[in-house]
């Protein structure tokens, strides 16, 4: 694999995160949350499009609510443009300095559409309670996606709107028959407080998930499978070390994954930590998965640039977009943990 270039195509010197890309009426779609920092109270969706990847035209606002919505994903379907969002209800245990435990009071989805790109309808609530819908892709006259709990509990695991603490007890694969109203399918794992799980679709038709986890003593991720009709999932590969924010894509036959990279942890492996730039301590590692060899293959390193004493650089949370001939393209963040972060735009080829 072979990194072409890198662009920023979105800077605004705020807290530009969480992206996406697709294809659409001949334009090439990006959506990302912005807000004033990775844990402000107050996020909102933005979309950005070019007939070039490199003409970008100013923001459509398709979820913008006075709660945080955040982690928004894009797909295509009956020739309409859709995006969802999760969408979380909280405050501050110290409003006043934006310090101290957060406060959850709800938790859900909304979903949005377009039919010309230009006029979005108003964004509504899908699938359950307390559940949000992180990952959405299209196969076979259907959409599939991952979402997973996030609750907030008392210390018997009840629901306790204004709770501190919050229970993630369960990672799902749901399906959309229309695009907008969405139901669970199946179970992908309810071990380790799993939540985002990014998801491809093989050319038979195997679903693949790469799956993040919370729980402090194992939070190495995992590589999971399922086939048709998607109700059982095995586990094909697990990682030895804690890289987060996970991204699948198909570049023709190549499953193609990226995550975070903590490239000054002792446990990353000196193979991808020799990727990257000397003294780079993060980073966006690229990969290539053989599901049926159950390997993964590190193939790059997108390094972030220097960073100020107070704060920490930050990069992940892709989106892949095959080109064709092996040519493909990625959208990322990278910028820092609490300051500003800006949207790039990379192209590479297998």
């Amino acid at each position: 694999m072979k990194l072409q270039s890198v662009e920023t195509i979105y800077h605004d010197g705020g807290h530009n995160a969480f992206t996406g890309i697709v294809q659409w009426k001949d334009r090439y779609w990006v959506c990302f949350r912005n807000a004033p920092s990775h844990r402000s109270i107050e996020g909102r969706i933005c979309v950005t499009s070019s007939p070039d990847l490199k003409n970008w035209t100013e923001l459509a606002i398709p979820v913008n609510t006075p709660e945080d919505n955040r982690d928004p994903t894009l797909y295509v379907f009956n020739d309409k443009l859709y995006i969802v969002a999760m969408t979380i209800k909280r405050s501050f245990e110290k409003p006043e300095t934006c310090e101290g435990k957060i406060l959850t009071e709800d938790f859900f989805s909304l979903v949005s559409y377009t039919e010309d790109g230009v006029h979005w309808s108003e964004p509504r609530r899908t699938w359950d309670p307390y559940k949000g819908l992180w990952w959405a892709e299209p196969y076979g006259g259907r959409v599939y996606g991952t979402g997973y709990v996030y609750k907030p509990v008392d210390e018997h695991g009840n629901v306790l709107p204004g709770s501190t603490e919050c229970e993630q007890s369960s990672c799902e694969f749901v399906v959309s028959d229309d695009g907008l109203e969405w139901k669970t399918l199946s179970v992908i794992s309810q071990d380790r407080q799993p939540t985002e799980c990014a998801l491809a679709f093989l050319p038979d038709g195997r679903a693949v998930g790469f799956l993040r986890y919370q729980l402090i003593e194992n939070p190495f991720p995992d590589i999971v499978v399922a086939e048709p009709p998607y109700t059982k999932w095995e586990v094909v590969y697990n990682f030895d070390y804690w890289t987060n924010g996970p991204c699948l894509g198909m570049v023709g036959d190549t499953l193609v994954a990226s995550s975070r990279s903590m490239l000054d942890w002792d446990s990353t492996p000196r193979e991808i930590v020799n990727m990257a730039e000397p003294g780079a301590i993060r980073g966006l590692q690229i990969m290539t998965i053989d599901v049926d060899k159950r390997e993964v293959t590190p193939e790059l390193v997108i390094s972030c640039p220097p960073h100020p004493e107070d704060d920490w650089p930050d990069v992940s949370y892709a989106g892949i977009l095959d080109l064709g001939g092996g040519e493909f393209v990625m959208t990322y963040y990278e910028g820092l943990k609490v300051a500003y972060s800006d949207i790039k735009l990379a192209r590479l080829q297998l």
